[in-house]
């Protein structure tokens, strides 16, 4: 093999290894980005769901809370009506 046959053949072999590794090491980067950007939008979508499921427990811890403050009033000024009983 000629000398100029070999530096062409090493130089094209470093310069493919160097693509290579610089390709890959962009993919990574990128599938780390890309991972990192849909864990935080999925942390914010989570976290809007625990906001109104809570304010949705809220209200109904308001009804139970107003339906238990009726059933004393109406129980402890008279006996429970029959009705009630059934």
């Amino acid at each position: 093999m000629k000398l100029r046959t070999r530096l062409l053949a090493g130089f094209a072999l470093f310069t493919g290894i160097a693509l290579v590794t610089v390709a890959s090491m962009r993919y990574l980067y990128t599938k780390k980005q890309v991972v990192d950007n849909v864990n935080n939008e999925m942390s914010i979508v989570l976290n809007g769901h625990v906001n109104e499921f809570a304010g949705w427990l809220g209200a109904k811890g308001k009804i139970v809370e107003t339906l238990a403050q009726t059933a004393e009033t109406v129980c402890s000024n008279s006996d429970i009506p029959r009705f009630y009983n059934t």
